[in-house]
């Protein structure tokens, strides 16, 4: 768990890479930090394989936003890819 501060900046990030539709640009992220890592990378191979080009971030909050707690976050994004 990270401060919301920094949490948020790595997920940004993270996100960035995810919406790129490149599995090769999320792995070779330094600033990864997602627990469905092996997940996503999946994802974005079959959205490969498939030629899915659409990528769009749906929502993003983490667990501070809701709670108030700011201290210690993980992030949730939902995130759609489509033809």
């Amino acid at each position: 768990y990270l401060p919301w501060a920094v949490a948020s900046k790595m997920d940004e990030k993270t996100i960035a890479t995810i919406l790129t539709g490149q599995k090769n640009t999320f792995e070779k992220n330094p600033n990864t930090c997602a627990c469905g890592y092996e997940a996503i990378k999946i994802g974005l191979r079959v959205a490969e394989i498939l030629k899915i080009k659409n990528f769009k971030k749906i929502r993003y909050e983490n667990s501070g936003d809701v709670s108030g707690e700011k201290n210690q976050v993980v992030g949730y994004v939902s995130i759609v890819a489509y033809f």
